[in-house]
């Protein structure tokens, strides 16, 4: 977590240019170990946080240093030189300066953290998703679990704890928010954007200057802006909901740019939660799961439903996603609840006509009657859905409507 001191040696940093290239330009000649005149991105990466460190300052995660590394390497040499690191570390300072601002007017705004970080990776493979909860024991006697944020890394993962365990209302914000798949990815493509024109305008580019000016300026739009510099994040997300508004700046601006189309891409095509892995068929990103949480149930959380009341077997099983369905259970998921509303997993193969797992959940004996919260029976539901395979597989095990 980013300190007061060092926030105000990052402030002053960002007004005074001497102070600033002399430490960049200090730094990068020790860190170019053969005088080559310039830095590979791994090299940038440890650059970066030795830095941060020394100042007393969050240090970015590693995929977010990469993604500034893309931006400012304007050749795509893959190695950064002493000026594109000038301009990597100001707009890095920048967006520190940011984040603390916003985080103090919020209250502290670890449920901004959270969405900082997730915002920042651009490929949330299985590699980068780190599903596995860790226990937080509160400071008003409650716990709870909380995954760590993707591409956190060890030290500020400890920081972040403690700063939840010290503010259980933060700790329930962020858990809440890490649930919600689409708020986590409409943050993440929001951030990867704001990334981008950030470093550019960093960077001075005269058109991406000159085209932010006019928005500003612009009859139809400056109050928008106002009222994002008094309301911060929070103001910006009421209006990035507002789709004709944003459709709008985005043409004003030329549209989505380019450089960040495969980002967007990515964040819309990879599962953000273990519920959606299970939705979409990512078996590999499930079974890493289960392999880095075995042995310990009460990590192994994979009965946990999401933002929308639903479990990763409701999904998997709504899904038709037969491969997955097999693994969450022989790692014990319990099919008799799947979501909030008493459903079990007769309830969603019935509803989807899913005939094959239909079939199986009533030879294992699973609830053919159930009830959900409506009165609704898996035979209601099939019939309700005009769904007539799964409708005469219940009807044959004697299930009623």
């Amino acid at each position: 977590m980013t300190d007061h001191h060092g926030v105000e040696w990052a402030r002053k940093a960002l007004t005074d240019d001497n102070l600033r290239h002399g430490l960049c330009d200090k730094e990068f000649v020790a860190a170019d170990k053969d005088g080559g005149g310039s830095l590979d991105h791994n090299e940038v990466i440890a650059l970066v946080g030795s830095i941060c460190k020394d100042m007393g300052i969050r240090t970015p995660t590693d995929s977010k240093i990469k993604q500034l590394c893309d931006l400012v390497d304007k050749d795509k040499s893959g190695e950064i030189e002493k000026k594109e690191f000038r301009t990597l570390f100001k707009a890095m300072l920048k967006s520190i300066v940011h984040e603390y601002d916003v985080e103090k007017a919020q209250g502290g705004g670890a449920a901004a953290v959270q969405s900082r970080d997730l915002a920042v990776q651009s490929s949330p493979s299985s590699a980068h998703l780190r599903l596995e909860k860790e226990l937080l024991n509160l400071s008003d006697g409650t716990s709870l679990r909380i995954a760590r944020t993707p591409g956190m890394g060890d030290k500020e993962w400890q920081d972040t704890k403690k700063y939840l365990e010290a503010n259980p209302e933060e700790a329930r914000r962020m858990e809440t928010f890490s649930r919600d798949a689409k708020a986590v990815r409409a943050w993440m493509q929001t951030q990867a954007i704001s990334e981008y024109y950030n470093t550019r305008l960093s960077n001075g580019e005269d058109v991406v200057t000159g085209k932010f000016s006019a928005l500003e300026k612009s009859p139809e739009l400056a109050h928008i802006f106002e009222d994002v510099k008094r309301g911060g994040n929070q103001a910006a997300m009421q209006h990035y909901h507002n789709e004709p508004l944003m459709l709008k700046i985005s043409r004003a601006m030329g549209g989505v740019p380019e450089e960040v189309k495969a980002v967007l891409q990515d964040i819309r095509e990879k599962p953000i939660t273990l519920q959606e892995a299970c939705l979409k068929g990512y078996i590999n990103v499930v079974r890493d799961y289960l392999d880095a949480t075995k042995g310990d149930p009460a990590k192994q959380n994979i009965d946990d439903k999401d933002a929308k009341g639903i479990s990763c077997l409701g999904y998997a099983v709504g899904a038709n996603r037969t491969h997955i369905v097999k693994l969450l259970l022989e790692n014990k998921a319990n099919a008799a609840e799947v979501d909030n509303s008493g459903g079990n997993a007769l309830h969603y193969a019935a509803a989807y006509n899913r005939k094959e797992l239909c079939q199986y959940f009533v030879n294992a004996k699973i609830d053919v009657n159930k009830q959900n919260t409506q009165g609704q029976t898996p035979l209601a539901l099939a019939q309700k859905n005009k769904m007539k395979d799964t409708a005469e597989i219940l009807e044959k095990a004697g299930g009623k409507a």
